[in-house]
Formats: structure tokens, C-alpha cells, sequence
């Protein structure tokens, strides 16, 4: 080994040669640091897509079940019971449309010809529980003093209170 230590040529020999091997041992080190590098990046970008797609499928699953949920809301708002008062002032609309304006300017007494299913409907609203604080039917009632479209009118009398476009 002395030998081999004390000879500039082998000295030499053997520097070249680690050299050589501390080059390629970096650029085997560079190629691995480059691949890890690229495998990492193909990893992240599937995963960045993966997570994409799963938002979009949230994002569309979320639009579907509000739309679901309109559409529910709707049809829950169609089979809603109205209250007493918008029932009874549509009901009197169409008996006749000069009554609401008539309560509000001050008259609460109406008397006149109505169809049978009008008559019919002003008596089930009439029955129903808090009805008698906005109106009050007489109990003259003149059956067929006329026809009608529907045959058989109805002379009725009633008493409106004017809270009744109040509430």
C-alpha cells in the first residue's frame, strides 16, 4: 500500500477515478431527485383532479337537492291551508268583486244573489271556528228567486266585520 501511496501516477489514477465516480454518483443522484420530482407532481395533479371531480359531483349533487327542495317547498306551499281571512276575502271576490271595496269604505251589510256553490262554501267558511268574528249570515235564506249558469240561485243576506281586511 505504501507503494501505491507514494506514486504521483497512481495518486493520480486514483483522484481521476473518484472524481469520476463522485460525478456520476451526482448525476444518478440528479436523475432520482428528477424522477421523485415528476412522479410527485403526477401524483398531486391526480390528485388535484380526483378532488375536482368529487367537487364537481358535490357541487352538482347540492344543485339537484335544492332544486329538489324548491320544488318541494312549492308543492308544500300549493296544499298549505290559507288562512280564514284570505280564504273568506277570495270567496267574496268572486260572489262579488265590488264587496271588499265596499267594506273598506265603510258598508258591512250585503244581501244578494249567489250560485249554489257559492252559497255552499260561504256557509262552510261561515262554520269554521273564529269565522263569526268577521261575518254573519242570516238565516233568511231565499232559494231559487232566479237561474243562473249554475241553475238554483240563492238570495242570502250577511253581516261583514271590516276587520276582516284588516287581518
Amino acid at each position: 500500500m505504501e507503494s501505491l501511496w507514494n506514486s504521483p501516477d497512481k495518486v493520480d489514477l486514483i483522484r481521476i477515478v473518484a472524481q469520476w465516480i463522485v460525478a456520476i454518483s451526482g448525476i444518478i443522484a440528479l436523475i432520482f431527485t428528477m424522477r421523485s420530482t415528476t412522479l410527485k407532481n403526477h401524483a398531486d395533479l391526480a390528485k388535484a383532479t380526483a378532488e375536482l371531480a368529487n367537487r364537481t359531483l358535490l357541487e352538482s349533487k347540492i344543485q339537484s337537492a335544492n332544486a329538489e327542495l324548491i320544488h318541494t317547498k312549492s308543492e308544500l306551499e300549493k296544499i298549505r291551508p290559507k288562512p280564514l281571512t284570505e280564504r273568506m276575502r277570495r270567496l267574496l271576490i268572486t260572489i262579488d268583486p265590488k264587496i271588499i271595496p265596499a267594506l273598506k269604505a265603510g258598508n258591512t251589510n250585503f244581501n244578494g244573489g249567489i250560485t249554489s256553490s257559492q252559497f255552499n262554501e260561504l256557509q262552510k267558511i261561515a262554520k269554521e271556528p273564529d269565522a263569526n268574528k268577521y261575518i254573519t249570515i242570516s238565516p233568511d235564506v231565499n232559494t231559487g228567486i232566479g237561474m243562473g249558469p249554475e241553475g238554483i240561485t240563492y238570495g242570502v243576506k250577511f253581516t261583514l266585520n271590516p276587520q276582516l281586511i284588516k287581518d
